[in-house]
This record gives structure tokens, sequence and C-alpha cells, in this order.
């Protein structure tokens, strides 16, 4: 089976938790049965010499709205993961009202709507909480009807295994909390070290360290401070500072941390090793 995968960036290109959910769940599959494709190379000519394979799209934001209608009224073999809220301009309505002072209306745009019949069109579509699944059916009711799963961020199995280990061999013997160092709109650095400074928690602010580094270091910290300013819909850094024992300090824009497998580090663990599976007997029904 020939695979189009297609996204802005790979984690080859960056780091970011889409990227490393989307190679999470290429992590079997063989190198040479996936066909890596920038979004913003994808042309209707492209996808004729292609139309009888299987698609998969990543965060796709590059990708133009005439390519995602030819999809949507072609009813290709393509399936989404919607990482963030791609209909709106911003990618976060709540992004979108504070830079503009005014409550989020491109669902009504002609982008909005193409976005939301490339997602309805869709095979599958793949959220990553229900929260957010719940906001897009809110701004289009024609998303009901076609074929949702709430998945989540995805681990590959090295990343597991590396924090498991790390909850074996690296003491907590730093008793502050570390605030992400981001230049993300959403991950906001400087809320957290306000409530830090607030409610008089010792803090260090951390960013620029390669991923295994950042992990270790979380693993030696009592907690974490992560007040993002709008939707995160399932922050990976959450979910490692859960299996690494961290006191975390969250705010309600963080929107997996209601669902039951987020309960115990067990029911983490149990929900990641089904996320893979999850995913690929979907695909290849």
């Amino acid at each position: 089976m020939k695979i189009n995968l297609v996204a802005d960036l790979f984690a080859a290109d960056y780091g970011g938790g889409a990227e490393l959910t989307t190679e999470a769940l290429m992590e079997n599959i063989p190198v040479n049965n996936i066909n890596r494709i920038y979004s913003h190379t994808v042309t209707e000519d492209l996808i004729q010499n292609k139309k009888n394979e299987k698609w998969i799209f990543g965060n796709y934001s590059k990708l133009n709205d005439s390519v995602m209608l030819y999809f949507a009224k072609h009813k290709l073999d393509y399936h989404v993961l919607e990482y963030d809220y791609k209909f709106c301009t911003h990618r976060s309505p709540t992004l979108h009202n504070l830079a503009v002072a005014k409550k989020c209306d491109c669902n009504t745009s002609p982008h909005g709507k193409i976005v939301s019949l490339f997602l309805a069109m869709a095979k599958n579509v793949f959220w990553m909480s229900e929260q957010q699944l719940q906001i897009y059916k809110g701004y289009f009711n024609h998303i009901s009807k076609g074929k949702n799963t709430v998945l989540s961020s995805v681990f590959c199995q090295r990343d597991i295994k590396y924090i498991l280990e790390l909850n074996k061999h690296v003491l907590k013997n730093d008793q502050r909390y570390l605030i992400l160092q981001s230049s993300s709109p959403v991950k906001d650095s400087n809320a957290g070290k306000e409530y830090a400074e607030q409610n008089d928690l010792a803090y260090e602010p951390v960013g620029n360290l390669p991923y295994f580094q950042f992990l270790r270091k979380l693993a030696s910290m009592k907690g974490l401070i992560f007040l993002p300013r709008s939707e995160d819909t399932c922050p990976r850094l959450i979910i490692e500072a859960a299996l690494l024992n961290c006191d975390i300090r969250m705010n309600h824009f963080v929107q997996h941390q209601t669902e039951s497998w987020f309960e115990s580090k067990e029911k983490i663990l149990e929900h990641m090793e089904s996320r893979v599976d999850t995913f690929w007997g979907l695909i290849n029904e």
C-alpha cells in the first residue's frame, strides 16, 4: 500500500507536537511505502497521477483551497489529522478574538467553508480532543455527519520507553517548576511566570533543548506550569509531565485534561498503546 503523507512540515524539519504525532503513526510503515509531500506542493496534476492511492494529511495550512475542494468533490481516499483549527485565519478562535477584539467568524468565510467541506468529505478525521471536536461541530453542523475519531496525541515506542526509564533513574531533586519558553502565540510563558510569582513557586524557564534532554530536565523537576493563551488541543508536554509524575498547573485551554484516559498514569499508558492500532484499523477499513 502506497501512502501519500502530506504536511506543512515533517519531524525532520521541526519537532513540534503535530509532527511527532504524525511520525509516530508512521513508525512501523516501511519507508518505501510512504511518499512524503509538502502541502504547498500539492497540485491537481499530482493528485491525478495518484488518485487511486491513499492520502493522509497532517497539518495542511499551506494546502491550496482549490486542492482541498478537488479532494472533497472527487471523494478520493483521504484521511485528515486535525491538530488545531485551520478554518480560522489564526488557527484558533480565541487567538482570533484576542487579535481583532471580535468573535471569530471564519466559519462563514470562503476558506472556512472549504476547510469544513474538506473535513466532512474525508474518509476519516482524527481529532486531538473531544473539546476540539465539539468546537468544530459548533461552527459546522455537517461535521457531525462525517467519520470522526478522537485520537489524541501519539507517542512512538522509543519515546514512551525513554520516559519510563527516566521515571526509574532520575531523582526529582529540583523543587522548581518548569515553564516552557516558546515563540508560539498559544504557549504563553509570561502567564506561567506571573502565576509562579503570584503563588510563590520557584521556577525555571526552559527552551531550545533537544527533545530527550528536555524530558530529562522535566523529569528532575517538581512540576510544570503551562497556561496557554488559547485552545491547545492535546499538548504532548502535559502528557509527558503526567507520565513523569510532575505536579501540573494548567488552565482550561488544555483541552484533553477532562478525558477519562488522562485520569492516571496507568490509563495514559494504556491509551497510548492503543493509538496506532486504532488509527490504522480505521484507515484500512
